[in-house]
């Protein structure tokens, strides 16, 4: 099972995340229709929802049958950074275990000693993990440190008064579409919070 389990190919083990910005009532349906067949090769179905914060109204609502009428022999693992976001139906049905995000040194040393990082790269890396190795072991470490020097760039033009037009008309062109400034704009405050 636990070589089944790193494959994620484990048939009683449903992963799921967020399909876009939130979950889509499909999704959630495929839960609330799977909830009453028996498991195909465990005791137990562990499902396991990342980003569960990420539920609309809608998909929220589809998973309040689920949690209502849960098949005996199924685990929902509800995961969140944010339990304030979920609907207080869902919470009142959900026993909540609270775990302390991981700290800096502990990133960057399993990333040293893991996966082989030298020290500064670990170090700088540890910083967008915001406590958890999600989504840093995908990083292109390459492209980061380009999106890091455009930002040097911007202030460098603002600071300087050379080129700040340029760098004015483009938030002005992205600000067009609000969904995109914002996704960049966001990016841009990260990255400045790491300097």
């Amino acid at each position: 099972h636990c070589t089944e389990f790193d494959g994620n190919a484990f048939l009683d083990l449903n992963i799921l995340h967020p399909d876009g910005q939130f979950y889509k009532k499909e999704q959630i349906l495929f839960l609330v229709e799977d909830n009453y067949k028996k498991p195909l090769k465990g005791k137990r179905k562990v499902n396991i929802l990342n980003d569960v914060h990420k539920m609309n109204v809608n998909s929220a609502n589809a998973f309040l049958k689920v949690l209502e009428e849960p098949a005996p022999q199924n685990v929902f693992m509800l995961l969140t950074t944010n339990v304030n976001a979920l609907l207080p139906t869902i919470k009142s049905r959900c026993q909540i275990i609270k775990f302390s995000p991981l700290s800096r040194s502990e990133i960057k040393s399993y990333l040293i000693d893991k996966k082989g990082y030298d020290t500064e790269k670990a170090k700088l890396v540890s910083y967008l993990g915001h406590g958890s190795m999600e989504g840093i072991l995908d990083l292109d470490f390459e492209a980061f440190m380009e999106k890091r020097q455009k930002i040097f760039d911007i202030l460098n033009s603002l600071l300087t008064g050379r080129g700040s037009e340029e760098v004015l008309l483009d938030l002005y062109k992205r600000s067009r579409s609000r969904e995109k400034f914002v996704e960049y704009f966001s990016e841009l405050v990260n990255l400045l919070s790491l300097m």
